[in-house]
């Protein structure tokens, strides 16, 4: 239970954070990416003269870890991973259909799964009700694309060229390439403080996350574009098919130092954990995506856009928690006043590991302002039931 308590702090601490938010190439969304657990292992201890008074045996332990795990981690990994797989599928720069030069810019894709309440029934112990789960994700990127006439000097602007030299079928003018790339490491440490009575410092608490991304996209133009109205009023932006690869490699790592966690049991008494927590959530994933969009522009200043895609999605996601600490019950007097008992103290270890989800299918829209000097993206992606958005801001020569 305290296992998923803290990995809901992961995911809150990434949704609260604006500038880590902003800048993760992923969220704890990322590393939870799964569907189908691959393995699992775990395993909780108790040692101290004072277990044999708690009214939880090694049994129930067991069972109490059990239920969870199948009751609310599987929920939380998975609200977490489709979270991420939502912000994965942001590929191409919003408001290219199809270029005929360069352009380079940065964006920030968001996933989102609904927070949402999960009962837990711990068989034989006790209950837990509103236990928060859901999902979100951020996935920074810095992108760059060209168009591969203009590369070789065979460029075509369907608003500008003639009629007659439109490219053939095969000319390099009918190819653009994106290239989107990302490294980002961050760290956050809570500040010391002293206990005065005895001079010891308490140990920090850490939370660190890294991310490498890297990804490229070919898109082909099927149809080039076509002005509709006279002087830019409203064109036709063309229609274009393409291609992805996208592979990420992301860790986060989190230690608590000093955290309370209370387990309510059917008997009206709680029991109190103290301890100490150490997470740390690992994931290889690659995403192969396919993809047709097109789209208009009006006005010359508004540029809307559609597209619709699959993705095959492989690797896995890998968590190893630990959580050591005292463990004892609420009317626990004589601990309270201060007197020496025997102590009772629990150790729960939690590893597993997850395939990430095989196949997505996604739609997107976007709208893309074009200033004389920059254009600013908003897009909005539904992949499956899920939600997600991204912004971008590129520049177009």
């Amino acid at each position: 239970m305290v296992a998923l308590i803290h990995l809901n702090y992961i995911r809150n601490e990434i949704m609260k954070n604006k500038k880590l938010s902003a800048v993760l190439a992923f969220s704890t969304a990322i590393l939870l990416f799964p569907l189908m657990p691959s393995s699992v292992s775990a395993q909780i201890t108790c040692t101290g003269a004072a277990c044999s008074v708690l009214p939880l045996s090694p049994q129930q332990l067991d069972q109490m870890l059990l239920d969870f795990r199948f009751q609310y981690l599987d929920v939380l990994m998975d609200d977490m991973g489709r979270a991420a797989v939502v912000s994965n599928m942001s590929s191409a720069p919003i408001g290219t259909v199809n270029l005929s030069g360069f352009t380079a810019g940065a964006g920030v894709a968001g996933g989102i799964v609904e927070e949402h309440k999960v009962p837990v029934l711990i068989s034989g112990i006790g209950t837990m009700t509103d236990i928060p789960s859901g999902g979100a994700s951020v996935v920074p990127r810095a992108h760059f694309g060209m168009n591969l006439g203009k590369l070789f000097g065979k460029s075509y602007d369907p608003f500008k060229d003639s009629e007659d030299s439109k490219p053939s079928w095969i000319s390099p003018a009918r190819f653009d390439i994106y290239i989107n790339l990302m490294d980002y490491k961050y760290q956050k440490k809570n500040e010391i403080t002293f206990n005065y009575l005895n001079s010891s410092p308490k140990l920090e608490d850490t939370f660190s996350a890294s991310s490498n991304y890297k990804g490229a996209d070919l898109y082909y133009h099927i149809m080039e574009g076509k002005g509709i109205a006279p002087k830019r009023l409203f064109d036709f932006l063309g229609l274009s098919v393409g291609v992805g690869m996208h592979e990420s490699l992301q860790k986060i790592e989190y230690y608590n130092a000093d955290s309370k966690s209370v387990i309510n049991l059917n008997s009206g008494t709680q029991v109190i954990w103290h301890g100490s927590d150490i997470a740390s959530l690992n994931v290889k994933a690659r995403s192969n995506t396919a993809e047709l969009k097109t789209g208009i522009r009006f006005l010359y200043f508004f540029t809307l856009t559609g597209a619709v895609g699959s993705a095959a999605n492989y690797g896995s996601s890998k968590l190893q928690y630990t959580r050591y600490g005292r463990i004892y019950l609420s009317n626990d007097i004589a601990a309270a006043a201060g007197l020496t008992l025997p102590d009772a103290w629990l150790a729960l270890n939690l590893t597993s590991e997850k395939d990430i989800p095989k196949r997505t299918n996604f739609q997107k829209v976007g709208l893309e302002l074009n200033f004389a000097a920059f254009k600013i993206a908003f897009e909005g992606m539904q992949v499956g039931k899920d939600k997600g958005g991204s912004v971008s801001l590129r520049f177009v020569w």
